[in-house]
């Protein structure tokens, strides 16, 4: 999988749980526990082959 192929499919998993969100919960109140879809979409990213390991370390920080 090429990397710009893997950095829109992560992009799109994690706008996808935003917007699944949103249209769940319009005019609701928000909660906190509201932002997990989009903090799984996020944590299930991974650094690609061509990244170094420390450049993705140092922005997770």
């Amino acid at each position: 999988m090429a990397v710009y192929e893997k950095m829109i499919r992560e992009a799109v998993g994690a706008t996808k749980s935003v917007y699944s969100v949103i249209k769940e919960k319009r005019g609701g109140q928000f909660k906190l526990t509201d932002c997990e879809p989009y903090v799984d979409a996020v944590n299930q990213m991974a650094p690609g082959d061509s990244p170094k390991r420390s450049l993705i370390s140092t922005c997770n920080r």
